[in-house]
């Protein structure tokens, strides 16, 4: 009866869903004036990829009736919003890929608790779990991409601004300087500062205020700084050479900060199999004599 109960609730709240699902989604949403009017003002980018495209996954084919469902609910949350802008994904096809691992969590997990018999509250504990870890599981591998693209642009940034100093110190001016330094830089992180001057120039606007705005966008603080350092030397002549050497070397230092510690949380990874491996021998070793003891001290013969 507690199997047949379990199954039940799982059942009734799968339909439930799917109801609020399907009345949610015929209702038309309404669009905000200011996503359309900073649709317009935004430079032009490259393309993401389209969701038709990444529906070939069938896990994206499956979550795609649910996008518009959690784009109402206000997801993604600003900072996976970010994090996807910076990947060049589509937000879409990301909604849908957490709505099907998020139902997946949602059935299987009370599922395979019901199957165990470990009674209703169990199953009901596993379905919140389970959906929360699939919802949660897209996210982090999203920050973790970006993460990466972020490591990327911050090792660029530390050869680019060498550059820029090697170029103001053969006589050329801050502008000049930024922009021969990006001409000469190759890679995804080198052409995102390219078009980020390109955009400046085209758009008459400051350099330093176009590397501004790139990194608060991709989330790289060390591009803003390198703004504010730029913009003294354009607007008040101060001297920029021994500001961006510092900047080049305080990069240059926390690469290296970086990758030991990625050196370190790689060596501990590989430090627990071998701890479990030598526990379960001592373990297996051990255990005649515990259990003799054992039978000994209970007067068990």
């Amino acid at each position: 009866m507690t199997a047949v109960a379990g199954v039940g609730m799982v059942a009734g709240g799968l339909i439930g869903a799917g109801v609020a699902m399907a009345a949610l989604t015929l209702r038309p949403a309404p669009r905000s004036l200011a996503d359309d009017l900073a649709a317009l003002t935004q430079p032009a980018a490259a393309p993401g990829r389209p969701l038709a495209a990444a529906g070939s996954r069938w896990v994206v084919r499956l979550g795609t009736p649910a996008v518009s469902l959690l784009t109402r609910l206000g997801l993604p949350r600003p900072v996976v919003r970010r994090d996807l802008a910076l990947l060049n994904a589509d937000v879409a096809a990301h909604l849908a890929e957490q709505a099907t691992l998020t139902i997946a969590g949602l059935v299987l997990a009370p599922l395979l608790a019901t199957l165990a018999g470990l009674g209703v509250t169990v199953s009901v504990i596993a379905a919140v779990a389970g959906a929360a870890g699939g919802f949660l599981l897209v996210d982090r591998q999203a920050r973790q991409r970006a993460g990466s693209r972020r490591r990327e642009l911050r090792s660029t940034l530390s050869a680019y601004l060498d550059l820029v100093v090697l170029a103001a110190d053969g006589g050329a001016g801050v502008d000049q300087a930024l922009t021969d330094s990006a001409d000469v830089c190759r890679g995804w992180a080198a052409g995102q500062i390219r078009a980020a001057l390109n955009t400046a120039r085209l758009t008459r606007t400051s350099p330093w205020s176009a590397l501004h705005e790139l990194g608060q966008r991709v989330g790289v603080p060390e591009l803003v700084e390198l703004a504010a350092t730029t913009a003294l030397a354009g607007t008040e002549g101060a001297r920029v050479r021994t500001s961006l050497s510092a900047r080049a070397a305080a990069l240059r230092t926390r690469q290296l900060a970086d990758a030991e510690q990625v050196a370190n949380r790689a060596t501990e990874r590989m430090t627990l199999p071998m701890f479990l491996l030598a526990a379960g021998f001592v373990l297996l070793i051990a255990f005649p004599a515990l259990a003799g003891i054992a039978g000994i001290g209970t007067g068990l013969p």
